[in-house]
């Protein structure tokens, strides 16, 4: 808990016990929007202590789950290592727990149904069998549309003249041979593996085979996790409770065992000091062959959750395909969307360089090679190098961002720059040895370090950079929560304050009152008309002006996306026919055995994206909280002549009533320069969900079309295809997100109209609730005359004030 949590609370509960009751009785016009901003308070305060979440990414194989586990722990693995892989990509998050834990969700049983339908079918064509009505076409029923296309999507190219691009297909083949077999090395034999496949699925037996008796006990282990995931909500817990050793094993098994593909979200708590302050980590998938899962997954983390991120590299650095993953992910889309507000916390980027222990060993040998008696220790080429890293780091990082500035919509050119420049601004390179800094850690004279203290690794610098994101995170956190305390408390104040101004004024004969308002209307008439004027034009700008901005706006984005994707299209004519056509008939996504991800859907759905945020960030919601800051100026400034004019008429009004309204309409309309905050959040999943899901079956669609003209076969297959993504597929994406990327706008606007609606409900004619606030005192006076009660109410006001908790808020 902060510290400041506690006066929030005492500050919260004086409301609800002794102001709000007072104001439920003499204000209670005012209880809606106090009540709400005691709301925002509370949830700002309880948001102090939440974790901090740093995501790292960086290409399969890379070194990033030996980095994770150094920080973690210097003698146990606690985040999968090595292998390739889960069936579907997953995100593993670790944080701080006094007594360790782990909680796995497994797959559902659709899920290994899909990859035993790939493997049946691949084992099918294999053999060349020419009954087509198979098995597999039998399992293939179970199989809904998306599913079975997944699934099909992992299966070989079939032409002769193809090349035999079947990572995928490979990759399902070793995940399934560490579930049966324990093991992802060594002979496939791809029949054993259906019949275990199939003896786990709880179905009959295939092939006739005999399973061997250890596979068999890792079947029956498959089949509680099936079980367990039957049920809604439904994970496995394992908590070490003093038996170290057994809990670290099952952990193995789920982190990176034989049970590791079967895991769909694996959450670990270690007793880490490196967590203890609220620090999370989250090891994201490396891109590696479950597109559609690593975006899905990413995109949770990266673009919602994440506080920073830390991309890990090899020793060559920051090359263009770990750069792309800054896109690819959404982290600068993400940057986009909150470039336009000063008030937020921007997500952090730090790259890590590992395996430059490798590049100083080989330097060390070498020149212990030329000449043994001169040759430096291997900790100054460890230094050297890792220095060397970090300024080729640096300058490789901000070459590939000023590319991906260039590489874009011409549309969002400017806020493409403003974002990396942030980006560049506050990122951290460090260049590490996880794995010196481990063989220090454990001390063991058999595998002694090259280094002398922990300090050499370069990790502590990692940690400690790593813990300052979640002090900063946090200390920001407190400050929204302290500022909005302070202005809850301003808030209830002005109201107490206009009450006791009312009660204070001395009574006057209804005459009198009726002569006040007569004056008063005669001096507010001309400003009433004024004030009806600005009010209309507000109205008809958020009627008319705003929607058909958004109309304007996006059909500027749409042109310019559709040039940019054209451009893009292009790029493809260096790619092999075959690669091409693999493409296209896969739906738009594929991977080369080379590793080389070609990606349409995604690539192309990003390419619209950033024009759509530039247009609601910096268009749409940047008018918005003008106009609504200019209106809310001109009720501050029209009540402010009625309190000029209320302190001209010397003894006949005193103008504290009314200046007390006009403290209290300044603080409520200060809130409207931050209209529509949350909406800005709610359009990234808005365009993230709806937006790419609309353009990646508009892929796919196209994609399938041509394949079905029977266009993917034949001469000329390659100009085909490049004509086909050049004029038919990036027309089909822009005419697929145009009405989308609309529809979620208008939508994100008539919630934030709606917003704006509510904030200026409290005071729709300023005016006359100026008026209205010095004539009722007149009006009134006869029944505030009785001066035992107006000494009652105003006693109860001053205890009420004096009661108000003191602190730091």
């Amino acid at each position: 808990m902060s510290d400041l949590e506690p006066h929030i609370d005492r500050l919260l509960a004086w409301y609800t016990t002794r102001a709000r009751p007072f104001l439920e009785q003499h204000a209670p016009l005012s209880l809606e929007s106090i009540d709400k901003r005691r709301s925002d308070v509370e949830k700002l305060s309880r948001s102090v202590d939440d974790e901090v979440a740093v995501c790292f990414l960086g290409d399969a194989g890379v070194g990033k789950s030996t980095l994770l586990n150094a920080i973690v722990s210097p003698d146990v693995n606690v985040l999968p290592h090595g292998g390739i892989g889960p069936l579907t990509a997953q995100a593993t998050v670790v944080r701080y727990a006094e007594n360790p834990y782990f909680r796995a969700t497994y797959l559902s049983k659709s899920a290994l149904n899909r990859i035993l339908f790939a493997l049946a079918r691949t084992h099918e064509l294999a053999q060349k069998r020419a009954e087509r009505a198979s098995f597999a076409a039998e399992l293939g029923q179970e199989l809904d549309e998306e599913d079975r296309r997944e699934a099909e999507s992992a299966l070989p190219v079939q032409e002769a003249d193809a090349p035999a691009e079947n990572g995928k297909l490979d990759a399902y083949k070793k995940q399934v041979r560490l579930l049966i077999q324990g093991s992802q090395e060594g002979e496939l034999d791809l029949p054993y593996l259906i019949e275990g496949l199939c003896a786990a699925l709880g179905q009959k037996p295939r092939f006739g085979l005999t399973i061997a008796d250890a596979d068999a006990t890792r079947i029956e282990r498959i089949r509680q996790c099936l079980q367990v995931a039957t049920g809604d909500g439904v994970h496995r817990e394992r908590r070490a409770d003093g038996d170290r050793k057994g809990f670290l094993a099952e952990l193995r098994e789920h982190a990176s065992g034989f049970l590791a593909p079967l895991i769909k979200s694996l959450e670990v708590g270690w007793n880490s000091e490196a967590l203890r302050g609220g620090l999370v980590l989250v090891d994201l998938p490396g891109v590696g062959v479950a597109n559609d899962e690593y975006r899905k997954v990413t995109s949770k983390w990266v673009r919602t959750h994440a506080q920073a991120v830390v991309l890990v590299v090899g020793n060559r650095g920051v090359t263009e395909a770990s750069a792309e993953l800054l896109r690819s992910t959404g982290f600068l889309a993400r940057m986009l969307h909150d470039s336009h507000d000063p008030s937020a916390k921007l997500a952090s980027l730090s790259v890590a360089v590992v395996k430059v222990d490798e590049i100083a060993e080989s330097d060390w040998l070498q020149e212990k090679s030329v000449d043994p008696e001169a040759a430096r220790k291997w900790n100054v080429h460890f230094r050297e190098n890792c220095e060397r890293a970090v300024r080729l780091a640096q300058q490789q990082m901000r070459a590939q961002l000023e590319k991906l500035v260039a590489d874009g919509p011409q549309a969002t050119l400017d806020e493409r720059r403003e974002a990396v420049a942030r980006i560049l601004e506050t990122m951290q390179v460090h260049a590490v040895s996880a794995p010196q800094y481990r063989l220090f850690k454990k001390d063991d004279d058999e595998a002694p370090p090259r280094i002398k203290s922990a300090e050499e690794s370069r990790m502590p610098e990692l940690v400690t950079s790593l813990q300052k994101v979640a002090e900063d995170h946090r200390g920001l956190r407190k400050e929204r929560a302290k500022a909005a305390a302070a202005d809850f408390q301003k808030r209830v104040f002005t109201v107490i304050d206009l009450v006791r101004a009312q009660w204070e004024e001395n009574a006057r004969a209804e005459k009198e009152a009726q002569e006040l308002r007569e004056e008063l209307e005669t001096f507010l008439a001309p400003k009433q008309r004024e004030l009806d004027a600005r009010q209309g034009a507000f109205r008809e700008f958020l009627r008319e002006s705003i929607p058909k901005e958004i109309e304007a706006r996006i059909a500027e984005a749409a042109l310019a996306a559709q040039v940019d994707i054209g451009k893009q299209l292009r790029t493809l004519g260096d790619m092999h026919w075959a690669t091409l056509r693999a493409t296209v008939r896969k739906g738009g996504a594929h991977e080369t055995r080379s590793g080389k991800h070609v990606d349409l859907p995604n690539h192309l759905a990003t390419r619209f994206e950033e024009p759509v945020a530039s247009v609601w960030s910096k268009h749409i919601l940047t008018e918005l909280r003008k106009r609504t800051k200019e209106l809310g100026a001109d009720y501050v400034g029209m009540v402010g002549e009625v309190v000029a004019w209320a302190r001209g008429q010397e003894a006949r009004v005193k103008p504290r009533i009314v200046e007390a309204l006009h403290e209290s309409l300044d603080a409520q309309t200060k809130e409207l320069a931050t209209v529509g905050k949350d909406a800005v959040d709610d359009l990234k999943n808005k365009v993230r969900n709806e937006l790419h899901g609309k353009l990646i079956k508009k892929v796919r669609q196209s994609c399938e079309k041509f394949v079905e003209e029977k266009k993917d076969v034949g001469p000329g297959v390659k100009q085909r295809i490049l004509d086909h993504f050049r004029d038919e597929l990036a027309e089909t994406v822009v005419e697929g997100a145009r009405p989308v990327a609309a529809k979620v706008l208008l939508s994100n606007y008539k919630e934030v109209q709606q917003e704006i609606g509510e904030r200026l409900s409290v005071y729709r004619n300023p005016l006359e609730a100026a008026r209205d606030a010095i004539v009722q005192s007149h009006e009134d006076g006869v029944r505030r005359s009785d001066a035992q009660k107006r000494r009652h109410v105003l006693e109860e006001i001053e205890t009420i004030l004096a009661e108000v908790p003191r602190g730091d808020a």
